[in-house]
């Protein structure tokens, strides 16, 4: 069974996703550059694969954790994901708000 409080850690860690690719593409719009090769090779690929790729990748994860979510280890890995992204949107909000992307020169 499934209470309220996995329904809301589940909501938060993929709205919080969402931020992350909103401010990532806003970002990059700004002059940035995304800091995960892999992340940066799909943006390269275009905006909907990239947006795409997150989007199925994170909610791969959190299907798997739910389904296995009386598993301790299971139930760790959803509080870990909701941190982790939750540093990353203080992240993204500090730059949003106060950083400038430093322009890349070409070599």
């Amino acid at each position: 069974q499934y209470r309220a409080s996995d329904a809301a850690l589940l909501l938060g860690i993929f709205l919080i996703n969402i931020a992350d690719v909103f401010f990532t593409l806003h970002w990059i719009a700004r002059g940035g550059t995304e800091g995960n090769p892999l992340m940066d090779w799909l943006l390269g690929q275009g905006q909907m694969t990239f947006i795409a790729f997150k989007c199925l990748a994170v909610g791969t994860w959190l299907l798997i954790l739910t389904v296995h979510k009386n598993f301790w280890l299971a139930r760790w890995g959803l509080w870990c994901l909701m941190t982790f992204y939750s540093f990353l949107l203080v992240y993204h909000i500090f730059l949003y708000v106060f950083a400038e992307p430093i322009p890349v020169r070409p070599l």
